[in-house]
């Protein structure tokens, strides 16, 4: 494993030009370890650096960095 184990994807529903900022790896405790365009590039990602595939509401990743549990 690359990076880290654990973590969570949170996709902002915005597109961008160039669309590289929709997708956002977080760790255990919210924070931003890596951005992505493409839905597939952030799975990836999260698969091949132990990351669950979750994707987290905007309440569920505010959550998670104020308790480090995003339920």
């Amino acid at each position: 494993m690359e990076e880290i184990s654990g973590g969570y994807i949170y996709d902002n529903g915005e597109d961008y030009e160039p669309e590289n900022e929709r997708y956002f790896i977080l760790d255990n405790s919210g924070n931003i370890i890596r951005r992505y365009g493409g839905k597939p590039s952030a799975l990836l990602y999260a698969r091949d650096n132990g990351i669950d595939r979750r994707f987290l509401t905007a309440e569920e990743w505010e959550r998670l960095r104020k308790t480090g549990r995003p339920d």
